[in-house]
Order: C-alpha cells, then sequence, then structure tokens
C-alpha cells in the first residue's frame, strides 16, 4: 500500500448553515440594540415623569411662600407637611429641592411657635390673665431658635403679649399699693389706678380690680370730706384770725413825712431824719427842712462823744477804717427835739411793752437798731455795733406782737419796712443798749 497517496478528508460547510448563523448573529445584535434602545428609552422617560414631578413639587411649594422666603398668611402645617413629602420623593438632595427643604424647615418651626403663642389669646384675641413671667420667659427663649426672619415676624406678637402682661402687672401693683395705703391713698394715685384698669382688655381680671377700686374710692371720699372740713376749718380760723390781726394794729401813718436820707445827701444822718419824721407826725417843725435841722446838730470826730453831739460827720459814709459806727446816743440828740417845743423823752433803758404803749397813744418811737435789721456786726470804741442804724417805731400789733417801722435809708417802699418779729426787735433792741427816743 502507497501511504504517499494518503486522502485527506474534509467536512464539507453547507451553504445553508452559513447562513443561518450569520442571521442569529444579526438577530443577536437586532435584539441587542432593541434592548439597549428600549433600556435608554426607558430611562429618559423616568427623568423625564421626575423633572416633572420636581417641577410640580417646586411650583406647589413655591406656591407656599412669598417674598424673601416667608410662608404666606394662608399657608398652614398641611400645606408644609404635603411639600415636605412631595419632595423627599424625589431624588436630588442639592440646589432647588435642598432650599426649599430648608425653608419648610424654618417655617414649620415658625407655625409651630405662633401656635404655642396663640395659646394665650382668646377666642377674642386677648391675651389671657394667667400668664405669667415664666410663660413670658419660655416664648424668648423659643424664640431664639427661629430664623432671624422669622423672629422679627413673630416678635411683633410677643410684644403684644408681654405688652398686655405688663399693663396687668402695672394695674395689680397700683391697686395693690391702694390697698396696703389704707387711709392714706391719694386721690391722683385712684385716678393713675383708674386709668390702667379701665385699659385693661381682660374681663376677668378688670372687674375684679374695679371692684376694689370702689372700696378704695369709698376710704378716699371719706378721707377727702375729713379734709375738706379740716381745711374749712382751718380757713376760717385764718380768716378769724386775720381779722383779730387787723383789727389789733395800732398804726401811726409816717408816709406823708417820710425822708430820705440818702436822697437828701446825708448817708449817715439816720437819727436826724427819724427824729425829724417824729416830730412832724406829731404836728412839730413842719415847715423845717431836713438839711437846716441835720445841719443845726453839731457833730465832729477827734475827742467828740456821741454822749454830747453827733459822733462823725452825717454827709458822709461810715469811717473809711470801719473802726466805728457814725452816731449820736438819745441823750445828746433828744434836745433838738424838744427846741420845736415839743416833748422828747429819752427812753433808753424802756422794755418794748412800754415802748409798744407808746404806739397804742399814738406817740411815735425813735429807735436805735441796725442796719436793714440785719445782725449786729462787731463794736466800735463807743459800744455800739459797726452796723447801728436808726429808724422810726411807727406801728405794734397787740395780737402778734410784731413791730413796724419806716426806715430813712433806701431800699424799702415808701420808707415802710416789712413786720419784724417782736423775738428778732427784742434781739436787736437789747444789742443796741435799748436805746429809743419818744415823741410827745
Amino acid at each position: 500500500m502507497d501511504n504517499s497517496k494518503v486522502k485527506t478528508f474534509r467536512i464539507k460547510r453547507s451553504p445553508r448553515f452559513n447562513h443561518i448563523g450569520l442571521l442569529f448573529i444579526a438577530i443577536l445584535v437586532i435584539f441587542g440594540f432593541i434592548g439597549w434602545s428600549t433600556n435608554s428609552i426607558y430611562k429618559n422617560i423616568t427623568e423625564q415623569k421626575r423633572l416633572k414631578r420636581l417641577a410640580e413639587a417646586v411650583d406647589f411649594c413655591d406656591n407656599l411662600f412669598a417674598e424673601k422666603g416667608v410662608i404666606k398668611t394662608e399657608t398652614t402645617g398641611e400645606s408644609l407637611k404635603d411639600c415636605d413629602d412631595r419632595l423627599s420623593q424625589i431624588d436630588n438632595s442639592e440646589g432647588e429641592v435642598k432650599t426649599l427643604h430648608e425653608k419648610v424647615e424654618a417655617s414649620m418651626k415658625y407655625l409651630d411657635y405662633v401656635d404655642s403663642m396663640d395659646e394665650w389669646f382668646d377666642e377674642k384675641g386677648i391675651v389671657k390673665s394667667d400668664i405669667d413671667d415664666k410663660d413670658i420667659l419660655a416664648l424668648e427663649s423659643s424664640l431664639k431658635e427661629l430664623s432671624e426672619t422669622y423672629q422679627s415676624i413673630a416678635l411683633k406678637k410677643l410684644n403684644t403679649i408681654k405688652s398686655e402682661h405688663n399693663k396687668l402687672k402695672e394695674a395689680e401693683k397700683s391697686v395693690k399699693n391702694l390697698i396696703n395705703a389704707k387711709t392714706n391713698a391719694k386721690r391722683k394715685d385712684y385716678d393713675t389706678a383708674k386709668k390702667l384698669v379701665d385699659e385693661l382688655k381682660q374681663e376677668d381680671v378688670k372687674s375684679d380690680l374695679k371692684k376694689s377700686l370702689n372700696d378704695i374710692l369709698k376710704t378716699i371720699e371719706e378721707q377727702e370730706k375729713i379734709a375738706r372740713e379740716r381745711a374749712e376749718k382751718a380757713r376760717k380760723e385764718r380768716e378769724e384770725r386775720q381779722k383779730k390781726i387787723a383789727a389789733s394794729w395800732h398804726r401811726l401813718n409816717i408816709a406823708p413825712y417820710y425822708i430820705n436820707q440818702y436822697s437828701n445827701g446825708y448817708p449817715n444822718g439816720c437819727e436826724a431824719a427819724s427824729l425829724l419824721m417824729a416830730l412832724k407826725y406829731k404836728g412839730y417843725a413842719r415847715n423845717v427842712s431836713f438839711s437846716s435841722f441835720a445841719d443845726s446838730i453839731p457833730s465832729g470826730v477827734d475827742d467828740t462823744s456821741p454822749y454830747e453831739k453827733f459822733y462823725g460827720n452825717m454827709k458822709e459814709y461810715a469811717p473809711k477804717d470801719n473802726l466805728d459806727a457814725y452816731w449820736i446816743a438819745p441823750s445828746a440828740l433828744a434836745p433838738y427835739g424838744r427846741q420845736f417845743g415839743a416833748t422828747v423823752i429819752d427812753a433808753t433803758g424802756w422794755s418794748l411793752d412800754q415802748l409798744a404803749n407808746e404806739i397804742k397813744n399814738g406817740n411815735p418811737v425813735v429807735f436805735w437798731t441796725t442796719w436793714d435789721f440785719n445782725n449786729p456786726k462787731g463794736r466800735g470804741k463807743h459800744g455800739v455795733p459797726k452796723n447801728l442804724h436808726v429808724v422810726v417805731l411807727s406801728g405794734y400789733n397787740s395780737y402778734t406782737n410784731d413791730f413796724e417801722f419806716y426806715d430813712p435809708f433806701p431800699g424799702t417802699v415808701n420808707g415802710k419796712h416789712p413786720t419784724i418779729t417782736r423775738a428778732h426787735t427784742n434781739t436787736l433792741y437789747n444789742a443796741l443798749g435799748k436805746r429809743a427816743l419818744i415823741v410827745r
């Protein structure tokens, strides 16, 4: 056998078999493409639906808010919850959905806070009277948990609660103070309390406080009645006293004979002016001028004694060295009044009652005192205060024991000095050695 001629056997592929394979591959490709296309279409449809739900949710939620991210007045908690549920069904944690979630959360906190405040209002919108300081503090603390925007909105209502609460406290305190004052309660305090109570909106508290105020008013009216009776009694007593005072004055009208020593050029001529006024009042020396009368009284400084003549110069002010006063004693002055026929008595040492009795009898008194009735200042070498002055004692009140004077130095109305009490008159009279002249 010839092995070199071995036959090779090959399987022959059928043309039909090749066509089927190609067809199968084509079918696989087609179905793959169809599957891919279907999946792509499905994904696209799903995304379109999601976007549609997102748009609808956003649109729904946006309608719940006004400007600045604040909910509209008509927006309810249910609407916000519905909005939140819709957003939760959308796979989008960023962007607009996240912002809306935050706005919804802040708004729901605000509505919860408003609900907590509304518990303190009755059906008429009036703050309830049983709210206390602790409740206010709790509301203030919760307010801080809100966003700044909602804080500013909620604060208005909270301030209303606080304002009404403060008015309640103030009204209750004012009534309590009146009750504690008892019979010392004042009408003005009652009026203030009544106004506060009348302005209250809480009828329960208002009614109770008004009852207390009515009781207080009765007490006040009783006290006012007592006060009026006392005031009327005091008024009548004052009127009676004034009548007694007016009826008890013994006055000598020196005014027509008043002499102003200063305007006449004799700043130290008070003794001469006072004596001449007294003389003229009694009808003496009516035609004598002050200057001629004053010049008739001898004066000097060196080796001059006020117990003999006028020490100093009537036309000059007090001595420049201010060591003494320019003056003349009653005993040395009296003779210059007697030259006109008048009875001029040296009353040095007399009591005030004796001088007052002379006034009652219509006799003026030349009175040694101090300038403007001030306290004595120092002592000169002749033993009298440096602010010595001489006036006319012209009035005495037997009821009050007060005295009136005409002052020849300027500064008084028509020379008449305001009333001087007996106590002060007596102090000055004693300080000047009880020096006086009586003109009868």
